[in-house]
């Protein structure tokens, strides 16, 4: 179980006037433009919120919904909407000015790309909140869930979870209503705004601390001091003897202590001379043999992974209770990097 302070305050449970029930096929209106519609095979719809979407109870205006023929139509004031009952699968929306869209995602604008690595010319985008046709869907069907305890659980039904964002050509409500939904956006700490240092070579801590000295003297208002990935062992296959087929050294959380031989006092340096600090992170690789917190959460999994010191199992965040505790407190990326005052990560996605 987390910690309550680190529990997601969510409120996943529409009221009973949002919801509209016809079988195995549930509607829930979010927004007179926002509706979610569900198709569960055994009829027991998902109340719990999840990693995308979670707010669901909200007042909305009086709304009316019907069976007929095997397609449900469910009106508020400002959309028409039909959903074939048998699958749930949302078919036009009409609009109040008279014009009529399908729900087949033509004309979405599309989202962004998590990494352009090994990429060369045009890039696929998964699709986005907003369309040219004026209707996007949005499938939270394969999403986690949050448990009542804060832990993320994977879907143990089948069954169709579906968000129809019916905006028109209003995008900027469109992304508004979906915050309502997800939870608005943190606003970022005011020095993150500031000028950055992040440049990928192998300092030495006397050389780090030196440039940082160098930059306050020449009156280079920094605020955030990036160490890139050479704060790690990246050399691991070659140095510990290990045998691992990714990309040797990429992902790592133990401190290169022949670059950094006092970590803690490199750090508390630049706290000291008024500098925020992140380090460097790739994380697909989890947490290998070697690493200094790899003990520490393999006993806290309880895998009995550590008993040989290499060769052993890396260690993966999942959706298993004790993994995702250790993941979190168990290594560096919980309560241990902020004990040698490391704030925060810079994540490369790999």
């Amino acid at each position: 179980m987390l910690k309550e302070a680190l529990r997601a305050r969510t409120a996943g449970t529409a009221k009973e006037k949002q919801i509209f029930v016809f079988g195995h096929c549930r509607l829930t209106v979010l927004t007179p433009r926002l509706i979610r519609v569900e198709h569960c095979p055994d009829g027991a719809f998902e109340d719990r919120a999840s990693t995308a979407v979670w707010f669901r109870a909200f007042d909305v205006p009086p709304c009316k919904a019907t069976l007929h023929r095997g397609t449900i139509t469910l009106t508020t004031p400002e959309i028409t909407l039909t959903v074939y009952a048998r699958t749930g699968t949302p078919q036009t929306v009409t609009f109040s000015n008279g014009k009529t869209a399908d729900c087949l995602n033509f004309g979405n604008l599309h989202g962004t790309c998590r990494t352009l690595d090994a990429t060369f010319g045009p890039v696929p985008l998964q699709d986005g909140l907003v369309s040219r046709d004026g209707v996007s869907l949005l499938d939270d069907s394969r999403s986690f869930l949050l448990d009542a305890d804060g832990r993320f659980c994977p879907r143990k039904r089948k069954g169709k979870d579906v968000y129809v964002f019916a905006y028109g050509h209003d995008y900027r409500a469109a992304i508004q209503d979906f915050y309502k939904i997800s939870g608005s956006v943190p606003l970022i700490p005011r020095f993150a705004l500031g000028v950055w240092w992040s440049r990928y070579h192998a300092y030495t801590q006397e050389e780090y601390l030196g440039l940082m000295k160098r930059f306050a003297a020449e009156n280079v208002p920094l605020t955030v001091a990036t160490v890139d990935m050479d704060w790690h062992w990246t050399d691991p296959n070659k140095r510990f003897g290990t045998h691992y087929k990714g990309k040797d050294g990429w992902t790592g959380y133990s401190w290169n202590t022949e670059l950094f031989p006092d970590y803690k006092a490199f750090l508390q340096d630049l706290h000291q001379m008024g500098l925020h600090t992140t380090v460097n992170l790739h994380p697909a690789d989890g947490v290998r043999a070697f690493e200094d917190p790899y003990p520490a959460m393999a006993k806290a999994i309880r895998s009995g992974a550590a008993v040989t010191p290499f060769g052993t199992p890396t260690l993966m965040c999942s959706t298993s209770p004790m993994k995702k505790r250790a993941w979190t407190f168990g290594g560096w990326t919980g309560s241990r990097a902020k004990k040698v005052m490391c704030p925060g990560w810079t994540r490369w996605w790999r």
